[in-house]
């Protein structure tokens, strides 16, 4: 069983001990006229604080206001709880300079149940000591669930409960008890036959409170909280339900070409909603998402178990090429029923592309992949210009040739522009862009997409390209390897050597590169091992060549 704690909040008045020296208290006493030193606040409260839990920690000041510093400084925590509090750390030191302040973390670690109270004191030479009082009462709160309770799977509709007990598990009684639900799905949630409400639960006493769950929806949520508030405390437990579809709806056809659609919109189309389920479907609802839109329908609020009703559905667009709308039926305790629509939408009065969008598939950088033809449609009843707009990695897809901006395009006449693929650069994810045929009066969209790939010919790259061998005495030696990669798609054949001041102190072992073809992402190795002969700095570099080109790696190093 899972115990929880609750820390019953009793505030004390704090003080500071000792108060003004009388009037003719004589001169040479050695303390203080007044007190200098004040530890704030003057009590705490600790608030929640469960047993065997980490520490509570609060915090206390302590200022010396005297006009000078005092010393022998010393912090005690006395009284009958001196264990479970304590002072968990501290900044104040021996001394305090007048004027400043230091601070004092006391820590709660309760262990038992009941009454925790001790007296911090600060105490000084020739001072009057500062004390604050530390108050609290612990006691437990325990439930006959743990954390969250899950009631499980429940269709929309039904209702599920559970009877929570609440006991006293301390010493000394609870102030009143409340209950309260909150979270995202606390409507879906209920408290009944509630007897804790305004409980004073005494030592070992239990009230008892049933949560229902009772879901609405498949779309309110499934997580709440049962907070239970005891003075300024408040215990939570969280509480959880997953609402299931009590029927299911089912919509034909689930797919549907409306065609080449021009405004105002398309024929209206019937599509049927049927509940294939047990239960009567409740607040059912045909809605959609795109250019489309429900014209009529037959479906009521309800829809019986096994019955049918329909809705007419209508294409309406506002853009030009390929749209995929989608219509839904829905339910408050049904399953979510759908339809993928299709159409090309046309304009009034523009143009139409025959291919919106096409992939270049894979081109290496630096070279002319594949190119394109797309065929410019003027479906108007009026001659139109044509401009081209890109946006997005458009420099990656140049004009070949172009016969639409030369000339207005006649009523039901065609044109033509030619794209290639040319990357310049690798895209994450490939290339990307669109071009945007405009006219006066609408706008053509063409998705375009290639895959960059490295270029053919690349030089070979030396790992690590910089390196330092540090310090070394004389007779010493270190050994390094080296890494020499083929990036590109030209086979190579590399041959490694020392150049330098300082080469004839650095030696070539284990070369698996000299002489070895590397086809592409192909990798070598060779070993550096450097061993000084004379002292002072070091330069060289590991030169690794091939027909036609040459990288090199710099080392450097210090004898002594």
């Amino acid at each position: 069983m899972r115990y929880l704690a609750v820390a019953v909040a009793m505030l004390v008045a704090g003080c500071t001990g000792g108060g003004p020296a009388p009037e003719d208290a004589p001169a040479d006493t050695g303390v203080a006229m007044g007190p200098v030193l004040e530890l704030t606040p003057g009590s705490l409260d600790f608030g929640l604080a469960t047993p065997f839990s980490n520490p509570a920690i609060q915090q206390i000041t302590l200022f010396n206001h005297g006009p000078d510093e005092v010393t022998s400084l010393a912090l005690a925590v006395t009284g009958p709880d001196p264990i479970e509090l304590s002072i968990a750390q501290t900044t104040c030191l021996t001394a305090l300079a007048a004027g400043d302040s230091c601070t004092i973390d006391i820590a709660l670690v309760p262990r038992t149940y009941g009454e925790r109270s001790a007296t911090l004191s600060a105490t000084a030479d020739g001072q009057i000591s500062a004390t604050a009082l530390v108050h609290g009462v612990v006691t437990a709160l325990d439930s006959n669930t743990t954390s969250p309770h899950d009631f499980g799977l429940l269709p929309v509709g039904q209702t599920k409960s559970f009877d929570l007990a609440l006991t006293n598990l301390g010493l000394t009684t609870l102030p009143a008890i409340g209950l309260r639900l909150g979270g995202g799905a606390a409507s879906q949630f209920q408290l009944a036959a509630d007897l804790c409400t305004g409980m004073h639960l005494t030592s070992q006493q239990s009230c008892p409170v049933t949560i229902v769950y009772a879901p609405t929806s498949l779309l309110a949520g499934s997580d709440a909280q049962l907070y239970v508030d005891i003075a300024n405390i408040t215990w939570e437990i969280d509480l959880r339900g997953t609402a299931t579809a009590a029927t299911t709806l089912a919509l034909s056809p689930t797919t549907q070409d409306f065609g080449s659609v021009a405004p105002p919109g398309s024929a209206i189309l019937p599509f049927t909603i049927t509940n294939t389920g047990t239960e009567v479907a409740e607040n059912v609802l045909i809605t959609s998402q795109g250019e489309v839109a429900i014209a009529s329908t037959t479906c009521g609020a309800t829809l019986d178990a096994g019955a049918s009703c329909t809705a007419g559905v209508q294409v309406v667009p506002i853009s030009t090429g390929p749209i995929h709308p989608e219509v839904f039926a829905v339910g408050t305790n049904t399953t979510r029923a759908s339809a993928l629509l299709t159409a090309l939408a046309l304009p009034t009065e523009g143009v139409i592309v025959d291919a919106w969008s096409h992939d270049f598939g894979a081109t290496p950088q630096g070279t002319i992949g594949t190119s394109f033809t797309f065929t410019v449609t003027n479906v108007g009843t009026m001659a139109t210009t044509i401009a081209y707009t890109f946006d997005d990695s458009a420099d990656q897809f140049p004009f070949v040739q172009d016969t639409c901006t030369i000339a207005p395009l006649g009523a039901g006449d065609t044109c033509t522009f030619t794209l290639s693929f040319e990357p310049t650069a690798a895209v994450l994810g490939g290339a990307f862009a669109r071009i945007h045929v405009t006219t006066p009066t609408n706008e053509a969209i063409v998705v375009l997409r290639g895959i960059a790939q490295p270029p053919l010919d690349q030089p070979l790259h030396v790992t690590p390209a910089i390196y330092s061998y540090g310090t070394l005495a004389i007779g010493q030696i270190a050994s390094v390897p080296f890494t020499i990669e083929n990036p590109g798609a030209v086979t190579k054949v590399p041959a490694i050597s020392l150049a330098g001041p300082s080469a004839n102190e650095l030696v070539i072992a284990n070369d698996t590169c000299t002489g070895v073809t590397l086809p592409a992402s192909a990798m070598c190795t060779v070993d550096v091992i450097y061993e000084p002969a004379t002292t002072g700095a070091k330069a060289a570099s590991l030169q690794v060549t091939w027909s036609g080109g040459a990288v090199s790696a710099t080392l450097s190093g210090t004898a002594n």
